[in-house]
């Protein structure tokens, strides 16, 4: 019997199921996990195989499926810091329903992704309620950690939702140079100019000139909305609107719910949403509701690969940081990264009650996404 995690990643990485060749053999590329439990990779194996496949012929990355019965956060967190001491991965990807470390803020016990992403970070039960509320030490982000998590409630990998998007993952890999770049960026009243803002930023370099849709203040309505969806797919979307877990509302009295986004054609393929708290799929199960916000826009019918979220009040912070990496070519999870680094940097003294001091940013869905950056 195995006693120690040390002893039982070693055993794991001897049977790893990401193909015959070896990690000594590519030491050259990018080490990155893929950590699910036994009965989801049983379910997932031959849509989970073909995504290995269709990314580590198109990024310089190498793919290592780690199954193993997984119970608590702090297991997941021992396994993610002996791989990177021993393997040096850059990154993870947490498929299906695994643990999630929770963080309160906000009058919430919140899903932490930072909790895995700095394994390092000290996190404290200040007032002995059973979850974290502080940490201690300064934030370094380790990994990224894209979450391919498609169900509310915390045991449930809802398997033929991840199959469905496996499936919608390999026909973006298989026709994606069929796509025309584009991008769409909605801001209601709370910033007016987010739109116009994004579109200089960033827009205009990813995608070309003329070629960002801008709906904002009196115009991002959701008739607008939903007319921009129906005449193209888009490249990104910018979403900056007053948001909850179960949707996003507009100034103009109207609300895009989750259950509708879900059900949107053709969508976006990155989507970087700032709603408060649109990424927090715990909340969801709190309330006993479904689907999620964020959620949506990965797991519904659309063409939405990957999104960037908060799970807590607040928006995207260090997302120039996004667009910049996304603009050198990283894909997506490396830009994520160092995105989620800056936003720790502009909080590390606390930013609306004290302690309060992670950012809650997440990346849920596929995070090997690169955009080609329009010539200007």
């Amino acid at each position: 019997m195995v006693k120690n995690i040390h002893t039982c990643i070693t055993l794991l990485l001897s049977t790893l199921v990401s193909g015959p060749v070896s990690i000594a053999a590519r030491a050259g590329e990018e080490q990155v996990a893929i950590l699910l439990r036994d009965q989801t990779q049983a379910a997932l194996e031959l849509p989970l195989n073909q995504y290995i496949r269709d990314v580590e012929e198109r990024f310089p990355v190498r793919l290592h499926v780690i199954k193993r019965d997984w119970r608590t956060p702090e297991e997941v967190r021992a396994a993610i810091k002996t791989l990177d001491a021993e393997k040096h991965i850059s990154g993870v990807i947490l498929v299906g329903a695994m643990p999630m470390h929770r963080f309160f803020m906000h009058g919430f016990a919140n899903p932490n992704p930072l909790y895995y992403e700095d394994f390092d970070l000290k996190f404290v039960d200040r007032n002995k309620d059973g979850f974290a509320d502080a940490y201690e030490g300064a934030s370094n982000l380790k990994v990224w950690v894209a979450n391919i998590r498609c169900s509310v409630k915390a045991d449930d990998d809802d398997i033929p939702n991840l199959r469905k998007f496996f499936a919608k993952t390999h026909a973006y890999y298989t026709s994606a140079k069929d796509e025309n770049p584009r991008a769409l960026a909605l801001s209601a009243n709370d910033w007016p100019a987010g739109g116009s803002w994004f579109r200089d930023v960033a827009g205009t370099k990813l995608v070309g000139k003329d070629r960002v849709d801008v709906l904002e203040a009196k115009s991002c309505t959701i008739g607008a909305i939903r007319n921009a969806f129906k005449n193209h797919s888009y490249s990104i979307c910018y979403l900056q609107i007053h948001s909850d877990w179960n949707g996003h509302d507009l100034d103009d009295g109207k609300r895009l719910t989750a259950a509708e986004v879900a059900g949107m054609k053709p969508g976006a393929l990155i989507t970087i949403n700032h709603g408060c708290s649109s990424g927090n799929w715990m909340h969801n199960d709190s309330e006993k509701t479904s689907p999620n916000t964020a959620m949506s826009w990965v797991f519904g019918e659309s063409i939405g690969q990957a999104v960037i979220a908060q799970v807590r009040t607040g928006m995207i912070y260090g997302q120039e940081a996004i667009y910049a990496r996304l603009l050198a070519g990283d894909y997506l999870g490396k830009a994520y990264c160092a995105g989620k680094q800056e936003a720790e940097n502009m909080h590390a003294k606390g930013d609306h009650i004290p302690g309060d001091i992670v950012s809650g940013v997440l990346l849920l869905g596929n995070p090997f996404l690169q955009l080609d950056p329009a010539p200007h």
